[in-house]
């Protein structure tokens, strides 16, 4: 996961703010949940 998809994220979750819609992370690969939890994503996003 590069610094495009990261920024790709993020404009996920600000378009999808104030909207009953969510996004979640299932069966995240154990190195991109590391570098997820390094950018501090898992207190934007659901990761499960």
């Amino acid at each position: 996961m590069d610094s495009a998809a990261l920024g790709m994220l993020l404009l996920l979750k600000e378009n999808s703010n104030g909207n009953a819609a969510s996004v979640l992370f299932k069966n995240v690969n154990p190195d991109i949940l590391k570098m997820l939890r390094l950018v501090r994503f898992h207190e934007l996003f659901t990761i499960t």
